[in-house]
This record gives structure tokens, sequence and C-alpha cells, in this order.
């Protein structure tokens, strides 16, 4: 009886969508193909898992003796799977090891932030704590700032006159001279 052996996926770009083929049950109908085929046999073995149809409803491998009436259509599918429980275990324990190792280094401090004002450089109120978080900004944007640190110092030039921020060096502010980083 002549059978149509439909393939889809990976051996039906390399051996072709459709063959008619002469077979009494669907092992025969497979191994007149691999014998049509050389290379047939062993793409099914050793590639994916492969699920069979009988003119479109599964059949089991206890089927496959089973006989065909004319005009069948053998349907060979691959199988879509997601890989063995081990690996996607290890996965989700990688994951989450992962996030716990975040986590762990990125705990925000306990306290409250310090109720202190600061009225440093006549600017608004910063009351950020060591560990406090940094805003990471790319592009323009108009937002307010967080001083992460700052620093005032005085320096003597060789001419005994002080650095000054506002006439310059040598200049007649007798002052101290801010230092953002």
């Amino acid at each position: 009886m002549i059978s149509t052996v439909e393939f889809y996926g990976s051996i039906a770009d390399k051996y072709g969508d459709s063959h008619n083929v002469y077979g009494l049950t669907i092992r025969s109908c497979i191994i007149g193909l691999c014998e049509r085929f050389p290379k047939l046999r062993n793409d099914i073995i050793t590639g994916r898992h492969w699920q069979l149809f009988i003119n479109d409803k599964r059949v089991s491998q206890n089927d496959l003796d089973n006989k065909l009436e004319s005009g069948t259509t053998v349907q060979l599918v691959p199988v879509i799977t997601g890989g063995d429980p081990i690996t996607i275990a290890l996965y989700v324990i990688a994951a989450l090891m992962i996030v716990m190792a975040v986590y762990m280094y990125s705990q925000m401090p306990d306290g409250q932030p310090s109720s202190e004002k600061s009225y440093m450089f006549n600017g608004a109120l910063n009351s950020n704590e060591q560990g406090g978080a940094v805003p990471l900004v790319y592009g323009y944007a108009r937002v307010g700032s967080i001083v992460i640190s700052s620093a005032i110092t005085n320096e003597e030039m060789e001419d005994g006159k002080y650095n000054s921020p506002i006439n310059g060096p040598g200049g007649s502010f007798r002052g101290i001279t801010p230092q953002l980083r």
C-alpha cells in the first residue's frame, strides 16, 4: 500500500517535505525511506526526539507494526523539548546564587538618613549616608545631585597669597577653596 510520509523540522530541510512510500506498516515505510536516504536513519536516531502521527492523530511506538490503509499520511514531527531536568535544576540553582550574592553586596544601611542640616556650599540639604544609592544618569537630565565627596583645603601660593576661587590665583580673597570630587 502506498502511503505518504511527511517530514518536519531539520529532516524536512535535508530530505524534502513529502515522500510516497510503499509499506504495510509505519515501520516498513520508515525503513523504506532509510534505504532511499542512507543518512536518514542516523539523523532520526541521533537528532531530536520525534513524534509520529497517522492522519493527524498521535501514535505511540507500540503502533509501529499496525497495518496502514492505502492513502494514509504518516507524519514525523520533532518534539519541542527544554532540556533534561538536571541541567534545568543547575541553571535555577546558579541563578539563585547570583541573586543572593547581588542582594548581599547591595544591602542598604539600616539607619535613617541623618537629620543634621548641612549648609555646605549654600546648597540644598545634604543628608546622604555612607552606602546610600547613587543614581546613574545617561544623557541630559535636569535633576538634583548627590554630593559623593567634598573637601575644603587651604593652599598657600609661593608669593604668600592664597588661591582664590573668586579672584583666581594670587587674588586678594583670603579664604578657602572648595573641591568637589
